[in-house]
């Protein structure tokens, strides 16, 4: 039994990902619809008409959306947290070797993360700007806008300011490097970023060419925070700090 309970616990970038992959592309899913047919019981909505809006491509009554939208917050926000621990209990070794890197040489990461954090923020925004003057923002970029505007924003906020940069940096960059970069580093930072990019657009249903250009932003923000790890020395602080502040701006300027 003690040798099993280590085993189980051990670190294990493997694991990290495998949870994670399952939370946040299927058990987000259910979460949702789970946390939306209670909020429909609770306020006296038809439960089973919230379950199937999340499939349907037909306009939502108000009342069943509400319920969709609360559901879809808590949903995010529980999947992301169980992604979160799965992150924290396997990769809890590569935390803190990035944590003392920083701490013996803090005069170097005093200056370098916040100049990263400021540096992507920056180009990001720019980035967004620049596409959103050719292209109409993705699916999923619409569907986080509209949930942050309902009444699962609290939640959502959470996952998306907290959870989602420490999550997707671990897995993206720390995990990602640390298996391939010995092998072929330009190869890593492509499947570093096409991981992180596609994601981000499995709910989009645009035609070929709109996708692409869609897909671009998330490319190149993927392509920097690879950038902002590498040259940090490899420390997932950094570009967690990066990602996170550019995610701060993004909730706030939906509010703005």
């Amino acid at each position: 039994m003690e040798n099993q309970k280590k085993s189980f616990t051990s670190p294990s970038k493997l694991k990290a990902a495998i949870v994670y992959v399952l939370m946040i592309f299927i058990g987000t899913t259910f979460l949702s619809i789970l946390c939306g047919m209670i909020v429909a019981s609770i306020k006296g909505v038809d439960a089973n008409a919230v379950a199937n809006s999340f499939w349907s491509k037909d306009p939502i009554p108000s009342d069943i959306k509400e319920c969709m939208l609360i559901g879809q917050g808590y949903g995010n926000f529980l999947g992301y947290f169980i992604a979160f621990g799965a992150v924290l209990l396997w990769m809890r070794d590569d935390f803190i070797i990035d944590f003392r890197q920083i701490k013996e040489d803090k005069k170097f990461y005093g200056i370098i993360i916040p100049a990263f954090m400021i540096g992507f923020a920056g180009i990001a925004i720019l980035i967004d700007y620049l596409f959103g003057l050719i292209v109409s923002s993705s699916e999923n970029q619409n569907t986080i806008v509209e949930l942050l505007k309902s009444d699962g924003r609290i939640p959502m906020i959470i996952s998306t300011v907290i959870f989602a940069p420490i999550i997707e940096e671990m897995i993206y960059r720390k995990a990602i490097f640390s298996v391939t970069q010995s092998y072929n580093l330009p190869l890593t930072y492509v499947m570093s970023i096409m991981l992180f990019a596609l994601p981000h657009m499995l709910s989009t249903s645009a035609n070929i060419g709109t996708w692409f250009l869609q897909l671009i932003p998330y490319v190149l923000c993927g392509g920097l925070l690879c950038m902002i790890y590498h040259l940090s020395g490899y420390n997932v602080y950094a570009s967690i700090a990066a990602h996170m502040l550019n995610n701060i701006l993004a909730v706030l300027f939906v509010f703005i």
